[in-house]
């Protein structure tokens, strides 16, 4: 089985393994963050990676951005999906600068809500494709484990960042 070099993640994760992980967000972010001052969150390692305040505000975009996939691809019959730059994304919505114990509230809310869909999807409809932006398909099934893959590798670095700065 594919796994991530850094995560860990099992790209061959069942269904509920994946809802799991959706489900589990809060508690990977919070008790992560919680010791560490909030300057140091703020601080990126250096110019081109993010400081754990924007990963946390990434991760909690990028799962309601597979959430959205997922209700069009529910939705439309083989919808062309769109990429994004997420750098850019990055800079226009100021990460940075929010509010983290909001951000942390609206990724648990984004995830929860994510694996509620999930938990609700019957055999076929998590059979479901669109199109990616790279013209290959993405079933539903895949979908859900690019964002829990989101949510688990952002953890990972969180953490990594957090665990490196308060040694």
């Amino acid at each position: 089985m594919d796994t991530c070099a850094e995560c860990d993640f099992d790209w061959g994760l069942a269904r509920a393994a994946t809802i799991a992980t959706l489900s589990r967000t809060g508690d990977d972010f919070r008790s992560t963050l919680a010791d560490a001052s909030r300057e140091s969150l703020q601080n990126r390692p250096a110019p081109s990676v993010w400081s754990p305040v924007e990963y946390t505000a990434h991760t909690r975009d990028a799962v309601s951005w597979y959430a959205a996939r997922i209700r069009r691809v529910l939705s439309e019959n083989r919808p062309r999906l769109t990429g994004r730059d997420w750098d850019q994304l990055c800079a226009d919505r100021r990460y940075n600068e929010g509010n983290l114990d909001a951000t942390i509230e609206d990724l648990v809310k984004e995830s929860d809500g994510l694996a509620t869909l999930l938990g609700e999807l019957s055999d076929a409809e998590w059979r479901r494709a669109g199109i990616g932006s790279d013209g290959g398909t993405r079933s539903i099934d895949e979908l859900a484990r690019r964002a829990a893959h989101e949510v688990r590798h952002h953890a990972f670095d969180v953490h990594r960042m957090t665990r490196d700065e308060t040694r």
